[in-house]
This record gives structure tokens, C-alpha cells and sequence, in this order.
């Protein structure tokens, strides 16, 4: 009974040469191998995005060509203006003066809160900022499909992660997303992509 339990929450495992890795669409699944493992994870666009990355292993493909996007004009401004930035920053400053005087005086309670408030400022801040510290741009086609592209491979690593952890590791340290994307592992896989 309980080796039956355990068989069926095990990932899918099979004995393969370890260089060996697979990333293949099975219907509404995908089979994936990575250093002897392999795990079945069920379809996410995402999951498309790095099979494509990984097909091109160290070629930089632009957010656009990987997504299958015609992007357009439009641009509405900075996504931060200089007041807002300048108002973000006055309070990070302050946040951590507060931060120092909670923890100085032992108040875990309010250190969280002052962690977490900072926590978003500085996750507002950042946002507002793209490549080389450029202000990024609201309603910049560019930086929606930016977006879109980011969220989908994040998505589709959680679920890697569920089912083969060492393999999600491995696409989170190789995979860069931005305006390029690309895969480039530091040691080589030989991938099999369908």
C-alpha cells in the first residue's frame, strides 16, 4: 500500500545516458528529461517560449521574434516621471530610518511591516526602470510584450519546478529574459527538441 502510494506521487523517472535531455510537446503535455530524470508537465505557453530558447542554445532572439509578435507604435510616457521617482526614493530613505529605529528597539512587528512596505517601493522603483537604467515606458508595445514573454517563462519554470527541480534550476541560471532572450548554460546539454 504504501510503496503503490509513493510510486504514484513519484515524477515519471527513466534510466537514459544523463547527457541525454529532452524537451518534447507529448499532446497536451510535455515530456521533459534533464540529468537522467524525466517528468511529464502539462502545457503552458511558456513552456513553448523556453522550448524555442533552448532549441537555440546562445543565440539572442528579440522579445518580439520568440513571442510571435508584430509590435506597433505608441508610446504614453515614462512609466515613473521624476516626481514620482524622486517621491519613491525620499521614502525609501525614510522607510530605513524607521527600519533602524524598529529594530534598534526590538520591534519585530513593525520591522516586518517596514520590510515589507520597502520591499514595494523598491519593487515600484525598479519596475520603472529597464536595460542600462533607462526609464521604461508606459504603453511601449516593446515592454508589454516584455512582459508578457517574462511571465509566461516564469510560470512555466514554477511548473518545471513541481515536477523536476533540478531542471527548473538549471533553466533559471541559463535562460536570460528582456529585450534579447536566450538560453546559455554553462556547460553544454544535448537537447532533443521536438
Amino acid at each position: 500500500m504504501v510503496l503503490a502510494r509513493l510510486a504514484a506521487e513519484a515524477p515519471v523517472r527513466a534510466r537514459a545516458d544523463p547527457d541525454e535531455a529532452i524537451f518534447r510537446r507529448d499532446g497536451d503535455h510535455w515530456t521533459l528529461r534533464f540529468e537522467g530524470r524525466t517528468a511529464s508537465v502539462r502545457d503552458l505557453a511558456g513552456l513553448h517560449l523556453l522550448r524555442r530558447l533552448v532549441a537555440e542554445r546562445g543565440v539572442a532572439l528579440h522579445v518580439a521574434d520568440l513571442m510571435g509578435a508584430a509590435v506597433g507604435g505608441g508610446d504614453a510616457g515614462a512609466c515613473l516621471d521624476a516626481a514620482a521617482r524622486a517621491s519613491y526614493r525620499s521614502r525609501l530613505a525614510t522607510l530605513g530610518s524607521e527600519l533602524v529605529e524598529a529594530e534598534v528597539r526590538g520591534d519585530q512587528g513593525r520591522s516586518e511591516q517596514l520590510r515589507g512596505e520597502r520591499d514595494a517601493v523598491r519593487a515600484a522603483l525598479a519596475a520603472g526602470f529597464g536595460v542600462g537604467g533607462r526609464a521604461r515606458r508606459t504603453a511601449d508595445p516593446h515592454e508589454r510584450v516584455r512582459k508578457a514573454a517574462y511571465r509566461r517563462i516564469q510560470l512555466a519554470l514554477e511548473r518545471i519546478a513541481t515536477a523536476h527541480a533540478p531542471l527548473a534550476r538549471h533553466l533559471r541560471a541559463a535562460v536570460r529574459t528582456g529585450t534579447l532572450c536566450s538560453y546559455d548554460p554553462e556547460r553544454p546539454v544535448r537537447w532533443q527538441v521536438d
